[in-house]
């Protein structure tokens, strides 16, 4: 029992030592966005002082024939106009640089977020495990019989976890008729699992890929009546879009793709790109 208190604290030490490793780049990046961000208000400063020089001198300056603008409070000398062009060069890039810097945030959040998680699920299957190794060494007269039952068990039922990444690597491998079987034995048993969402997806890109277009939108259709607010859904409204399409029903589609413009608006940058091609394409009015 010691032992396994010892395990455990190890296994919680390395968990705390390990997210702490990930979170200083999301840290970096914060702080990197906070210089980028006094970058640009001194920038925007500048150009204000700028745009109020010329309206106060009216673009003249005394000893300076060539003003640009012409008008009284309108006009700005050439020096002027390309320091408040450069200036706007400069801001635009810093912007840009902003915009990366916090898209790369989000990611990594994303992913210290799933690595979290991940770990976690190993710390408590280990904690398991060494409570279940704990109890048979208090009662080793049972240690043959739980060794039996615990493969009788292991032959006819995985954990929810198993069946879900069997599934997801027979779809990678292209094995879609097993990818298939495999989602739907998930969902038939953890309709309420935290995986759930995503297995009712990939169960409509096993149709997708086989192009099975009508099984596909029903699955897609299912998913996201299901699970609107979850990460997949904005991904299986687009594929649902696309899946009418492919079946002409093109009014149908285009209801669809409008409404996941209009529901979910921050979707990442490849859903919103392949949602504005495709309204294009079919010509949604």
């Amino acid at each position: 029992m010691k032992r396994q208190i010892q395990i455990i604290g190890v296994g919680t030490f390395v968990l705390t030592l390990f997210l702490s490793a990930f979170s200083g780049p999301v840290m970096a990046q914060s702080a990197e966005t906070r210089v980028l961000l006094d970058r640009i208000t001194q920038m925007e400063r500048q150009v204000q002082d700028l745009s109020r020089k010329a309206y106060n001198t009216g673009g003249y300056v005394p000893g300076d024939t060539t003003t640009v603008g012409g008008g009284a409070g309108g006009g700005m000398t050439p020096d002027m106009l390309t320091r408040l062009q450069a200036l706007e060069t400069q801001l635009r890039d810093l912007t840009g640089q902003v915009e990366r810097a916090n898209f790369q945030a989000a990611q990594a959040n994303g992913n210290l977020e799933k690595l979290k998680s991940d770990l976690e699920l190993r710390l408590t299957q280990l904690e398991q495990g060494h409570s279940a190794a704990a109890q048979t060494m208090d009662n080793p007269s049972d240690q043959s019989a739980t060794n039996n039952d615990t493969a009788a068990a292991d032959d006819t039922a995985a954990s929810p976890e198993e069946l879900y990444n069997n599934a997801y690597a027979a779809m990678q491998k292209k094995e879609y008729t097993t990818a298939e079987k495999g989602f739907r034995d998930f969902l038939a048993n953890n309709a309420e699992h935290k995986l759930a969402p995503n297995a009712q997806y990939w169960l409509g890109e096993s149709y997708f890929a086989r192009a099975n277009y009508k099984a596909a939108s029903a699955v897609f259709a299912e998913s996201y009546q299901k699970y609107p607010k979850a990460n997949k859904a904005p991904d299986s409204l687009l594929k649902l879009g696309l899946s009418l399409s492919e079946q002409k029903r093109t009014k149908d589609a285009c209801t669809v793709l409008r409404q996941l413009t209009k529901e979910y608006p921050s979707a990442s940058g490849t859903i919103a790109t392949r949602t504005e091609n495709e309204l294009k394409k079919l010509k949604c009015q």
